[in-house]
């Protein structure tokens, strides 16, 4: 099992986060801009550092997410 789908987010409870995030607005100036990660990615990599204690830095290699994109 490779390490993302260890600390993914069950359908479970990715059914009832869904829920309450906000839809994504393009902020950018003109309408472009890079693509947003995954909400499940983002919150499946938040949840690995809250249950690892792992530094939000570090996430940069563990292939989950960006560590600034988790920690925003």
């Amino acid at each position: 099992m490779a390490k993302a789908e260890k600390w993914g987010v069950s359908d479970e409870l990715w059914a009832v986060v869904e829920q309450v995030i906000p839809p994504r607005q393009n902020t950018h100036s003109c309408g472009g801009g890079r693509k947003p990660t995954e909400p499940r990615r983002v919150l499946g990599a938040i949840m690995f550092v809250w249950r690892t204690g792992y530094p939000w830095r570090g996430l940069d290699v563990t292939g989950l997410c960006k560590g600034s994109t988790a920690r925003d």
